[in-house]
């Protein structure tokens, strides 16, 4: 598990949460890289309220919720 890149996921979902960011990207990829399924990734986002959508063709993203 690449513990540096989930930090870097985890600090990014708080930056959202806060309204520093509007919303931070939960593709695929990323999630192979950190080493978990990409459910589990998309789990993360959810478990904190936050709206995942897709985000074009590959991407997928998450934000507050309008």
């Amino acid at each position: 598990m690449n513990t540096a890149e989930l930090d870097k996921v985890l600090d990014e979902i708080n930056e959202v949460i806060e309204g520093r960011r509007g919303w931070v990207s939960l593709t695929k990829a990323r999630a192979k890289l950190i080493g978990i399924s990409h459910d589990t990734l998309l789990g993360c986002a959810k478990v904190y309220q936050l709206k995942v959508a897709q985000h074009g063709r590959m991407g997928w993203s998450a934000s507050r919720p309008a």
